[in-house]
């Protein structure tokens, strides 16, 4: 769709949409590693990497202020998802 679109303007928008579906894959994966710290901060940091949402910053600094051992923290912070 990208290359077949006729204006910057069009490739630029199809390019942001991708961008966005990329991000909340990421998203959802962070959220279904959950149990596993070093994964779930991984795949939110991915996330961030394509779309900065609101979501998922707030995910990642919940992410970073949890310690290992708060697991109920943890796991609070991803059920926001």
């Amino acid at each position: 769709m990208v290359a077949q679109s006729d204006s910057v303007s069009n490739k630029a928008k199809l390019l942001s949409y991708i961008d966005i579906g990329i991000a909340s894959k990421y998203y959802t994966l962070s959220y279904l590693n959950r149990s596993d710290r070093k994964k779930a901060l991984h795949y939110c940091r991915q996330s961030l990497r394509y779309k900065v949402t609101i979501f998922n910053l707030f995910l990642f600094v919940k992410l970073l202020v949890s310690s290992k051992s708060g697991n109920a923290f943890l796991h609070r912070a991803l059920n926001l998802w």
